[in-house]
């Protein structure tokens, strides 16, 4: 479906820009969609984490070209999914010692194979073996998050609002951070790690977050009559944001040392799905975290 979107903006002759909003919006629509379902009941909200994880660390696997390697493959994509849909319960950790257990004997199999192997025997380096587990694990931990942060609050519109901060955090920075750095930006913010951010960018990304969220909020209070705690709002914007801008400059150093721009097609105009998830990986703990102890609702 990506590949024929690309073809015909192709044959259109549309932009990058172009490009990028029409799957931008495409992406907001299904999110809002998924919110909208998952009001009364998590399933809707906790399915579509679990696919977006599973696409996730497909494209991890794909990037350290383990795809081939069907033990580390299966045992990723079948555990990553699971603490979205089964919760962080005795269940998940029983099958998070099993999945750790498997990694281990295939890092202890792959040593072992590498020391009577010939040189030309293709194997998987041990520490992309070790690389794949680390982050099925912190992805499927952190928007996983984003479910409990749902669960967590005093009635399901707060629940829908919290989510929505999440993600508003994220990608509202990301969205301002690309329109101020390509039309301002000047001096490079991190040139070793991402020679295209800038230090314009990182500041309209963190006035666009913390505008959207308000604006935000703002709709709930009025349309729904959500009591919102404003002060605290204003924290977590201005905290967040620069988590947001972290997570997004650490999956770039991932991309920058595996000699990658994106890290798959997927989405057109933004690369993969974790060109699209990387802030929100960390923006959800966060979120999560600050809401334990100040709540915004």
């Amino acid at each position: 479906m990506s590949r024929f979107f690309i073809l015909l903006c192709d044959v259109m002759g549309v932009n990058i820009l172009v490009k990028r909003f029409i799957s931008g919006v495409i992406v907001a629509f299904v999110l809002f969609f998924v919110l909208f379902l998952s009001y009364s009941f998590d399933f809707p909200l906790r399915i579509s984490l679990a696919f977006v994880t599973v696409l996730a660390v497909w494209e991890i696997i794909s990037l350290k070209s383990l795809t081939k390697f069907k033990t580390v493959l299966w045992a990723s994509l079948i555990f990553s999914p699971l603490r979205c849909v089964l919760g962080s319960g005795m269940p998940w950790q029983a099958l998070l010692y099993v999945y750790t257990i498997l990694m281990f004997l295939t890092v202890m199999d792959t040593f072992m194979k590498n020391r009577k192997s010939k040189p030309k025997r293709k194997l998987p380096r041990i520490v992309d073996l070790c690389f794949v587990y680390v982050l099925t694990v912190i992805i499927g931990f952190a928007l996983s998050k984003v479910v409990e942060i749902k669960e967590m609050a005093r009635n399901p519109l707060a629940g829908v609002f919290g989510v929505l901060l999440v993600f508003a955090l994220a990608w509202a920075c990301d969205v301002g951070a690309y329109i101020s750095g390509t039309g301002f930006g000047r001096n490079k913010l991190c040139p070793d790690v991402s020679p295209g951010k800038t230090v314009e960018g990182a500041v309209g990304g963190f006035l666009a977050s913390i505008f959207f969220t308000f604006m935000c909020a703002f709709a709930f209070k009025l349309i729904f009559n959500l009591n919102i705690n404003f002060l605290n709002l204003a924290l977590l914007s201005i905290l967040g944001t620069p988590i947001a801008i972290l997570g997004d400059l650490c999956f770039s150093i991932i991309k920058r040392t595996s000699h990658v721009k994106n890290f798959s097609n997927l989405i057109p105009g933004h690369g993969g799905v974790l060109d699209r998830f990387d802030s929100v990986i960390f923006t959800a703990p966060y979120v999560y975290i600050f809401l334990n102890f100040m709540p915004v609702t």
